[in-house]
């Protein structure tokens, strides 16, 4: 596995890599990027911007998600198990129906995020703000 030299910008290019194998897209730059429906398990997108993002039912299972800015991203039906979304950004983020289970949130920023109807199984840390 190589990793990711330029800074991702662009969601086709993303997927593409990701198919090609690559994991690593730390720092990508995705603001309004339409990545729903897409599998990305495991993909690390360590602090990547994401803002705006329709990621509604894609699927990050076990993916680094840590201090991502998600504001006002759609993450609707996602699968976020066991996702690293610790000291992320959630701001006005539509997690409903959203799979949390196992998801490490601590420190992360929930204010005004919906989460109607979200699986949440396992006791957060009493970090997350919002």
């Amino acid at each position: 596995m190589t990793l990711c030299k330029d800074v991702v910008t662009n969601a086709d290019e993303l997927v593409a890599l990701y198919a090609a194998g690559e994991r690593n897209f730390r720092a990508a730059r995705l603001l309004e990027a339409d990545l729903s429906n897409v599998a990305l398990l495991k993909i690390n997108l360590n602090a990547s911007n994401l803002t705006l993002a329709n990621l509604s039912h894609a699927n990050f299972s076990g993916a680094n998600l840590s201090q991502v800015m998600l504001i006002m991203a759609d993450l609707s039906g996602a699968d976020l198990s066991g996702a690293n979304l610790s000291r992320a950004n959630l701001s006005g983020a539509n997690l409903s129906g959203a799979n949390l289970s196992g998801a490490n949130l601590s420190g992360a920023v929930l204010t005004k995020a919906i989460i109607t109807d979200s699986t949440l199984l396992e006791p957060q840390s009493r970090e997350i703000k919002g």
